[in-house]
């Protein structure tokens, strides 16, 4: 079984947060006196060591200099960084909804088509479909209901000022 992408970003946004409280129990601080060292509400504190808030890089220099390991600071920022890019790229990939997710995008190579979103979800899986198939075809979708009762509608009159 696969995980979804989101679930590992989430994973490694835990993992630093988690690392992070154990530097700071190591230090012998708690979350009042860490978010005093470091100039911030225990609130922040809290946040960014459960994972409800990341990190930044600024955050995490200065928790490592409160905690007294400021030569782990750049392998937790490398850290941070690498869960916030998977986090960005499960946002994009899923940015313009599910059909994305659902129906994937041909390869780049694949020549622009008319009724390529068509095909790409299974409207279309005849291959000697065309373009104007799909276009009849949803021109009797439209009117279907009308021709099948029919009743026919008067064309609209604009009014014009």
């Amino acid at each position: 079984m696969s995980t979804s992408p989101l679930s590992t970003a989430q994973a490694a946004r835990k993992a630093l947060a988690e690392r992070l409280g154990e530097l700071r129990k190591d230090a012998g601080l708690t979350v009042r006196e860490l978010g005093v060292r470091c100039g911030w509400s225990e609130s922040k504190t809290s946040r960014i060591e459960s994972a409800k808030t990341g990190a930044s890089d600024a955050d995490i220099r200065a928790w490592c200099a409160a905690c007294g390991a400021d030569a782990l600071a750049p392998d937790l920022i490398a850290a941070s960084r690498t869960a916030e890019s998977m986090y960005i790229q499960w946002r994009r990939r899923h940015r313009s909804g599910r059909r994305s997710a659902s129906c994937p995008s041909p390869p780049f190579s694949a020549p622009p088509r008319a009724h390529s979103s068509l095909t790409r979800c299974g409207l279309f899986t005849d291959p000697s479909a065309s373009p104007s198939a799909g276009t009849a075809l949803l021109h009797d979708i439209a009117g279907g209901a009308a021709s099948q009762t029919g009743i026919r509608t008067p064309p609209r009159k604009l009014a014009h000022p």
